[in-house]
């Protein structure tokens, strides 16, 4: 009896220690690093991974949530329901100055017309005018907790204003988000290629960020990275004769995540996100009167400083006036294809890293260089083909990616902190970092261990270029029409993500800039690709920030 005890005894140990190698996994304080299972080259990518030994018989799905239960079917007329919700102004006045601050009080109630008595639901805030200027400033709103909601509203500009206070969810619906998010390891299904070199074939397979423990670590391709804390499983492909190292593309499975959407929710939950419940206008004909000066270059008798990092705080960012943004924290450069704006890019280098949008700043950026050169004199104009002095490059960072058809090649992919690592710094180099979009599908953790690893590499630039000037852009509203955008890509996701980033980024000696107001005002929809006023008015305090002296 002791010989089997003392066998089992060893067994257990011996498997525990198993478990632990084949995790791999360093944590340091409240972040996950993960020890890559090749060589810490700050220049591998996805094509290097180390073999993995030999499949085995069975393999399950890599896909898999943590779980998938359901919670039940509750009543609909008791959920928090735009048209039911009041407004009232604290303390009305006949007419307010610019500078003054309007108070609304909101009274969140259900379909039934019942006051709330908790809060959680997810507000949205601005005062807008349409004549004979068009402008708008976003509301912060303070949740009381009992169903009653204080925005606030620095007035800015004069004329007569109309508030706007939008539902974008009911609490209970920020519950299920919530839910969902913390629940399910995956709420968007990738899938990524495998060549033979021989035969040619190819085999596609699932690929997460999070690895199903219940699947054999034999049956798993491991490309995770320790440098940029980035963690990337597949599952090994068994149909054809393809190692680890014969991944060469990647896309969304959208069969997969239909089918996956499907497990999430009950259908009653499902309604929550129907148009008729989710981003509904709150009801009210309020309108209240400014006057005065409206605020341009400074508050009082302040001029602002320019933009960058650690800007005092302030009771708005600033507002829209006729397609122009006027920050409240800083002074912008204004784009006026002048003299002043090739002084300001003449022997400068910007460098972006992320996303669409970031895309966006490089296409509007060339657009501006080559304007700016077709109005040179003759001779600067030759001198500048000769040297290129007004650089501008953008990388489009690696997984997650919300990518369908054709899809994306793993070799051409990239992680924003080796890319980082690669730039050579200095006071004439602006790096724009701007990705959270594709990572709203992910949980948290995923977001957060990036962005730690971003953060690194930012700690290693700057101790090498003290002078580099980076800045970080904030995520914005977004408009939403099927149920797959809601359960992905919900704003509510988004102001998460905002907050998760100036936690982990907001020491460092970089500007934050935070467009999330000014998206807010955006009309008629919350566009995922911004208009060019707005990226203008975006690149316009970046590019106060690199033009500063």
């Amino acid at each position: 009896m002791l010989a089997r005890n003392r066998g089992l005894t060893v067994g257990f140990v011996g498997g525990i220690v198993f478990t632990l190698l084949c995790l791999e996994l360093v944590f340091y304080g409240d972040k996950t690093a993960v020890r890559s299972t090749t060589s810490e080259r700050q220049a591998q990518d996805f094509s290097t991974t180390t073999e993995q030994p030999a499949k085995s018989e069975t393999k399950q799905n890599m896909v898999t949530s943590v779980w998938s239960q359901k919670r039940h079917d509750f009543d609909i007329s008791k959920i928090t329901t735009a048209e039911e919700m009041s407004i009232h102004v604290v303390d009305s006045k006949p007419v307010y100055q610019v500078g003054d601050t309007l108070v609304v009080k909101i009274n969140a109630r259900d379909a039934n017309g019942q006051k709330k008595t908790y809060g959680g639901d997810f507000l949205l805030a601005k005062l807008c005018t349409k004549s004979p200027v068009k402008a708008c400033s976003a509301g912060r709103i303070t949740d009381r907790g009992n169903g009653v909601y204080i925005a606030r509203f620095f007035l800015s500009y004069p004329g007569s204003l109309a508030i706007s206070v939008r539902l974008g969810h009911s609490s209970e619906t920020v519950e299920v988000l919530r839910r969902i998010r913390d629940s399910f390891l995956d709420r968007r299904v990738t899938k990524c290629s495998f060549v033979d070199e021989y035969s040619n074939l190819t085999e596609w397979t699932h690929c997460s960020f999070s690895r199903n423990d219940s699947v054999n670590p034999r049956d798993i391709c491991d490309y995770s990275r320790s440098i940029p804390n980035a963690t990337w499983y597949c599952q090994r492909p068994t149909r054809v004769n393809a190692g680890c190292h014969s991944i060469t593309e990647c896309n969304r499975d959208n069969p997969a995540t239909t089918k996956l959407h499907e497990t999430m929710i009950t259908v009653s939950e499902a309604s929550l996100f129907n148009r008729s419940l989710a981003n509904r206008e709150v009801p009210n004909d309020i309108r209240i009167t400014v006057k005065g000066k409206r605020i341009q270059d400074g508050i009082g008798m302040k001029p602002l400083p320019p933009c960058g990092p650690h800007l005092p705080a302030r009771s708005s960012e600033g507002y829209w006036y006729n397609k122009t943004w006027y920050s409240l924290k800083c002074r912008p450069h204004r784009l006026h294809l002048s003299h002043l704006d090739y002084r300001c890019l003449r022997n400068k280098s910007i460098v972006v890293l992320g996303d669409s949008t970031g895309r966006q700043y490089l296409e509007y950026l060339q657009h501006l260089v080559k304007n700016i050169k077709a109005d040179l004199p003759e001779e600067i104009r030759k001198w500048e083909r000769n040297h290129k002095s007004m650089k501008v490059d953008f990388v489009f960072h690696t997984f997650p990616r919300n990518h369908g058809e054709p899809a994306l090649e793993v070799k051409k992919l990239r992680f924003v902190a080796d890319e980082i690592d690669r730039i050579v710094g200095g006071p004439n180099v602006l790096l724009v970092l701007c990705f959270w979009a594709h990572y709203n599908a992910e949980p948290l953790e995923t977001f957060r261990s990036r962005v730690w690893g971003i953060r690194h590499a930012l700690e290693r630039l700057l101790s090498r270029y003290p002078d580099t000037k980076v800045v970080w852009r904030t995520g914005t509203m977004q408009d939403h029409i099927r149920l797959e955008h809601f359960l992905e890509n919900s704003s509510w996701y988004t102001s998460q993500l905002l907050q998760e980033a100036k936690q982990i980024l907001g020491d460092l000696n970089i500007f934050i800039m935070d467009v999330w107001e000014m998206s807010v005002c955006d009309e008629p929809f919350y566009m995922l690709h911004p208009g060019p006023d707005i990226i203008k008015s975006h690149l316009e305090m970046m590019l106060s920030y690199l033009c500063s002296r």
